[in-house]
């Protein structure tokens, strides 16, 4: 399958490293649903390029919305890379539940329903690849990190699961884990690099990651 023939999603796609997946996507021939709560676009066409979609990653509803509005102008998901989350800095005894809740809601739930939504449409076409933007946060403690490293810890672990389980539908799934060590722009080009690299390629069953990013084997 020609590159310029594929469909992909990127949540939280209309800025930071959302936005800079976008764009490599587009510049590869893709055409690339931007999904993001900035926006209140609704309308898709199948031009090449990058096309704003309203979606909150919260919302089972909106992300139901989101995939069928792709499925029915595009009639494919070939590619998602979940780049949308939330972030709060705050001790852990001084965080409240309900923002405790919030991030967990926006980051682990959000990727969940995004990803399941996408992997359906996948499995039934035998083909995709899923991408999801963790954190270094979620690989050990960092102070005032609480739920936001909860949340991305267990989109590790999530993701593990999803590749395991949609191996045998030839969906392949795997996560990238930026290092805030990095420059915003460093860490924009490098995850985009890699999630590029994981979704043109239908053999490719690594992430190749810049030093301060986690490189995922799947098997």
């Amino acid at each position: 399958m020609r590159v310029a023939e594929k469909v992909a999603i990127v949540t939280g796609g209309l800025s930071g490293i959302g936005a800079g997946v976008a764009a490599r996507l587009a510049r590869d021939g893709m055409i690339v649903v931007a999904a993001d709560i900035s926006t209140q676009s609704m309308e898709l066409d199948r031009t090449l390029g990058i096309h704003p979609f309203h979606v909150d990653v919260a919302d089972h509803d909106s992300v139901a919305s989101l995939v069928r509005a792709v499925m029915a102008t595009c009639g494919r998901v070939d590619c998602l890379v979940h780049c949308a989350g939330v972030g709060r800095v705050l001790p852990f005894l001084e965080t409240p539940l309900g923002t405790f809740d919030l991030v967990l809601k926006t980051n682990l739930h959000g990727n969940f329903s995004v990803g399941q939504a996408c992997a359906r449409v996948m499995a039934a076409a035998g083909h995709g690849a899923i991408v999801n933007i963790g954190s270094v946060s979620g690989l050990r403690g960092n102070a005032v990190r609480a739920a936001y490293g909860a949340s991305k810890g267990a989109i590790v672990t999530l993701t593990e699961v999803m590749a395991v389980e949609l191996a045998e539908h030839g969906v392949r799934a795997a996560s990238a884990q930026p290092s805030s060590r990095k420059l915003e722009h460093q860490r924009c080009a490098a995850v985009a690099s890699a999630a590029g690299g994981f979704c043109r390629d239908p053999k490719n069953k690594e992430l190749f990651l810049d030093q301060g990013l986690r490189r995922s084997q799947l098997d």
